[in-house]
């Protein structure tokens, strides 16, 4: 099955044995990724190659980091703009709750890269482990969801502490919603999710 992304991304489901994780590929003859440097008009191709390649491959991943360290921080933004809106947080209750919220963030992002990383290392080597390092990998995996209901166990109490009954149920709801939202505008190409960029002063 595959999968229409923007910029002509393609996720095709391969069959592997027993697991069906998406294969994120370029499509061989797509457009340029929208992380890809643009080329002007007047320039030939031979002016755009790096005069230093292994210089140029050092330099891509921190290309690659810093635009995803942007992408993250305009999530954020919008999100502060998304929550505070739907929950309707008065200025007090917005400075009380947003760095409970962002240091669960935080926290939640440290287990959920744990995750990806033990996903990835089975994706890679899934026909070459052995069943005792499977087990392992497993109740690897197992002990970060732990963690996670842990964490959003104690989280619940602190949002509780500084926000009413009420809306701290509008704050799961309202969660699910914007994430549902994010997915739904990158399937429909990655528009922003409208007006300009929110005042972050509400998140501190």
């Amino acid at each position: 099955m595959t999968l229409m992304l923007p910029n002509g991304l393609q996720a095709q489901q391969q069959p592997q044995r027993g697991w069906g994780f998406p294969v994120w590929q370029q499509p061989a003859q797509s457009p340029v990724p929208f992380f890809a440097p643009q080329q002007r008009p007047d320039a030939t191709t031979e002016n755009t190659q790096p005069s230093n390649p292994a210089a140029a491959d050092r330099r891509r991943p921190e290309r690659t980091e810093d635009m995803w360290r942007n992408i993250s921080d305009r999530i954020k933004a919008e999100r502060v703009m998304y929550f505070t809106n739907r929950i309707q947080l008065t200025p007090a209750e917005a400075q009380a709750f947003w760095p409970i919220y962002n240091e669960l963030d935080e926290k939640k992002d440290v287990l959920y890269k744990q995750r990806a990383d033990i996903a990835m290392r089975y994706m890679q080597h899934a026909l070459t482990l052995t069943d005792r390092e499977l087990e392992t990998m497993l109740n690897q995996y197992w002990q970060i969801y732990q963690k996670e209901y842990k964490l959003t166990s104690d989280y619940h109490k602190k949002f509780l502490s500084v926000l009413s009954p009420a809306k701290v149920m509008k704050l799961y709801m309202v969660e699910e919603q914007f994430k549902n939202s994010y997915l739904q505008r990158m399937r429909a190409g990655g528009q922003p999710m409208g007006g300009t960029e929110p005042n972050r002063a509400a998140q501190r």
